[in-house]
């Protein structure tokens, strides 16, 4: 159930990215927690295990979430 709900939420961020009716911030958030999950610099190293992962873990929880809240509700409703 949770690989579903991730490729649920990945499909969401792309949606959000790519759709013209997605609202600016959406975009620009998606944008963002792309650009902090591939950056080498990190809050957090990524060298120590798993500890290091964390933050790259709460970025993309926590932008995910936002991202959902700024969403019209029929792109939520959308299944793609």
């Amino acid at each position: 159930m949770r690989a579903l709900r991730l490729v649920r939420h990945a499909r969401l961020l792309k949606r959000a990215l790519l759709d013209r009716e997605s609202p600016l911030q959406a975009r620009l958030l998606v944008i963002a927690m792309i650009a902090y999950v591939v950056s080498p610099i990190d809050l957090i190293s990524d060298f120590i295990p798993i500890i290091g992962w964390i933050d790259d873990a709460a970025v993309v929880a926590l932008g995910t979430w936002l991202v959902e809240r700024w969403l019209p509700p029929a792109m939520l409703k959308e299944d793609v």
